[in-house]
């Protein structure tokens, strides 16, 4: 099973390092990993840093703004929350399950599963 997991609006690996949530999701996917063999790419709001941290490796990463150091405007993010899933639709055509945590995040969600259906 491979799970699609969508960060709310802004949120990045780096926001989940800083506030101590990073180590307690990799525990959860390094369970999930063991138990189930559930695989998950993350959809971040980070830069070319999300890419550096070191995630197991059932995890994927790809962060809205790969090749910039640091991140964009708030403006500049809010347009790419809604161009970004036509960009990147074709490459989750293996996703079997779509997870976010903030309602913020289902954006992405609604573009995406429009494409599909």
């Amino acid at each position: 099973m491979h799970i699609l997991y969508i960060f709310g609006y802004k949120y990045t690996l780096e926001t989940w390092f800083s506030s101590g949530a990073l180590e307690r999701e990799l525990k959860f996917f390094n369970k999930m990993w063991e138990d189930y063999k559930i695989s998950y790419t993350l959809i971040t709001y980070g830069c070319i840093k999300d890419l550096n941290i070191d995630l197991p490796k059932n995890v994927n990463v790809i962060p809205m703004f790969p090749t910039s150091v640091n991140l964009k405007s708030t403006f500049s993010m809010f347009v790419n929350s809604f161009l970004f899933p036509l960009k990147t639709f074709r490459s989750l055509d293996k996703i079997d399950l779509i997870r976010t945590n903030q309602l913020n995040g289902s954006c992405f969600l609604q573009s995406y599963t429009r494409k599909v259906i």
